[in-house]
């Protein structure tokens, strides 16, 4: 109890350093747990590190609103984490993240968005981390090369409907069956890299919202990638950060 509440002071002053003269009284707290599946004991001094990140633009580095470092004393770890609202805005998007070190070594990482705070997400998120020496490594073009159905943007399934296709036959040209339109675009690959170029052409059909918006989160999610990872036939498209954006399975039909 003693070293969460040196860990929350810690962090009140990082945050109190980056927003200004903010009193302890004006903070809150995002909450949660952080854990992972397997049946491992980790050395004493693992520690926990959990950040509170603004992910609204997908296309960039996100933003760290506040950090803080606890001491892996149970799996799932609980932690409070401190942060000032007065730099929340409600239009925008927030997440957590986390990873747990050993002496500067990752040991596992989350690889998944966790949102908090805004958008009819809370201020408590339960984090899966997942073992970096398990992480599936970057693969070769061969790999990648096909045609793959998107089963989920983000945390968002898609597996239960009609799933939009997205054809890499082409290392240097994407091809979209989207929800609603169809679309082409450019790729870039280079080693472990795999990005997509803004501006990609589509047809213009008409249909109902919330299916034209799969399309946007789509094109979006296209947009943020940085890399990917291949285990077998699925296939995971992963921003800057580490995150997946998207999550597709091998179409052999």
């Amino acid at each position: 109890m003693q070293r969460m509440m040196a860990g929350i002071a810690g962090a009140a002053l990082a945050v109190c350093f980056t927003a200004g003269m903010v009193g302890a009284g004006d903070l809150a707290q995002v909450t949660g747990s952080a854990g992972y599946r397997e049946r491992i004991a980790l050395p004493p001094d693992a520690v926990l590190s959990v950040e509170l990140l603004d992910v609204s633009k997908m296309d960039v580095a996100a933003t760290v609103m506040s950090s803080q470092r606890f001491r892996m004393d149970a799996v799932p770890q609980t932690f409070a984490l401190a942060y000032d609202p007065a730099l929340i805005d409600e239009r925008m998007s927030y997440s957590l993240a986390a990873r747990i070190e050993l002496d500067g070594k990752v040991l596992f990482r989350t690889t998944q968005v966790y949102p908090v705070l805004t958008r009819d997400a809370g201020p408590h998120a339960d984090l899966m981390l997942v073992s970096a020496g398990s992480e599936p490594k970057p693969a070769s073009a061969v790999q990648w090369s096909g045609r793959w159905g998107i089963v989920a943007i983000g945390e968002q399934d898609l597996s239960t409907g009609e799933m939009p296709v997205i054809d890499l036959n082409d290392p240097q040209r994407m091809g979209l069956k989207g929800a609603c339109n169809t679309y082409v675009g450019a790729t870039e690959a280079t080693g472990g890299k795999l990005q997509f170029k803004s501006g990609m052409a589509g047809t213009m059909k008409a249909c109902p919202p919330e299916i034209e918006q799969i399309d946007r989160d789509i094109i979006t999610a296209l947009e943020a990638t940085d890399r990917y990872e291949v285990d077998g036939d699925q296939m995971r498209f992963l921003d800057a950060n580490g995150v997946s954006v998207l999550f597709l399975r091998r179409v052999t039909e």
